[in-house]
């Protein structure tokens, strides 16, 4: 069921496809559409640590079912609107719901899953998850094509309403956060949050994430990757249904990759193997640089993108669960993931207007060099982990 909640907040993952539609109509910039998304990140964000401490203290199926619908209003009001406050405002309050499903639904996986069943487990979770990431942009620029842009956000609004439904009815006997636990920290958030931050490697890790989120995160392709494909003047000038198809190519390589790489870390090290896959994504997203024109081997090229960029998250969050006690868990990953969705609301601002100003070339190089800052990040928790 957490895994069903999760593709249905990753199919709004498809929505960036939209964007040009939007950008035409309603006469927006590459900066506006920046601003829009990293509004989105920024608030969700924000709110990340605090569905972590709710979920201490209220039932997580209450939490769950909320975030499902606040996704699925905030759709309906980017579906309605004529203007871009329109658009900001529906994206926040999507923001807004996407914040609760990690910290919320990863929290339970930890919990149920002890050891290296967990990173298994957190594999499952992403992997499946990521489906919508890859029917999305197929099945919205369909509905597009035929009905327009703003049916599409009204389909989407549909998923987490249904979804919303059936969690609550689902998780109606799962306990409290800490009943679940087993075990209530004496301490107060604040000392507990002082606590997790003094585990080995956490700070340097938390760092890392920063940079990963603006640069080599999945905002690369999730974002910026669907305006290059359809841009016909900075970008490839693909079409709808092209874009969608190729787009759908990078989030098929990040399932088979997450579970993949997800089962080589339970073995080889989940620091260890999220270095390979950003060493790897950091690489491959810099040679984007040497397209000018569509060519079948970007198919390819984005599939090995995903494969090693959609792992990495899941790999750090594992790695965080395993290393931390579990009065940890709950607010090291609200940390991990406020720290990282309210950074690539910087980033995705900056970035929308550097392609205003210079070119898509631009972010690719830049993303590859916040690549290397979080790999040098990730170096340091590790060598901190084993002394």
């Amino acid at each position: 069921m957490l895994t069903l909640s999760h593709l249905a907040q990753h199919f709004y993952s498809g929505a960036p496809i939209l964007y040009q539609n939007i950008r035409t109509e309603l006469n927006l910039s590459y900066t506006e559409i920046g601003a829009m998304t990293g509004a989105s990140n920024v608030f969700g964000g924000l709110l990340q640590i605090e569905y972590s401490i709710l979920g201490k203290r209220l039932p997580r199926r209450l939490l769950l079912s909320g975030a499902n619908l606040l996704m699925s209003f905030g759709c309906l009001l980017i579906g309605i609107t004529d203007r871009f406050v329109g658009l900001l405002t529906g994206n926040v309050v999507v923001g807004a719901g996407q914040a609760g499903h990690h910290p919320v639904s990863i929290s339970m996986i930890s919990q149920k899953f002890i050891g290296k069943s967990s990173g298994r487990a957190l594999s499952i979770f992403y992997g499946l998850g990521y489906i919508g990431n890859i029917t999305s942009p197929i099945i919205l620029t369909t509905i597009a094509l035929f009905l327009g842009w703003r049916t599409s956000f009204f389909f989407l609004a549909i998923i987490p309403l249904i979804i919303s439904i059936v969690l609550f009815y689902y998780l109606r006997d799962e306990p409290l956060g800490d009943k679940a636990l087993g075990a209530v920290s004496k301490d107060n958030f604040f000392n507990d949050a002082k606590s997790a931050l003094r585990v080995k490697g956490t700070i340097y890790v938390l760092l890392a994430q920063g940079f990963i989120a603006g640069g080599t995160g999945m905002g690369v392709l999730t974002t910026w990757v669907p305006q290059f494909l359809r841009d016909s003047v900075g970008g490839l000038g693909l079409g709808l249904i092209e874009s969608g198809l190729v787009s759908a190519s990078s989030t098929l390589g990040g399932i088979v990759g997450i579970i993949i790489m997800g089962y080589v870390a339970d073995r080889l090290g989940h620091l260890k193997i999220a270095m390979i896959c950003l060493s790897s994504t950091i690489i491959t997203v810099f040679l984007l640089t040497f397209y000018s024109s569509f060519t079948l081997i970007l198919v390819l090229h984005l599939f090995i993108i995903g494969f090693s960029m959609y792992s990495i998250s899941s790999l750090l969050q594992t790695h965080l669960v395993l290393t931390a006690q579990p009065h940890q868990r709950d607010i090291l990953l609200g940390l991990y993931l406020t720290f990282g969705f309210g950074t690539s609301s910087i980033w995705a601002a900056v970035m929308g207007n550097i392609i205003d100003k210079y070119s898509f070339n631009s972010i690719w190089i830049m993303t590859s060099l916040l690549g290397i800052v979080a790999l040098f990040m990730l170096f340091k928790a590790n060598k901190k982990l084993n002394r």
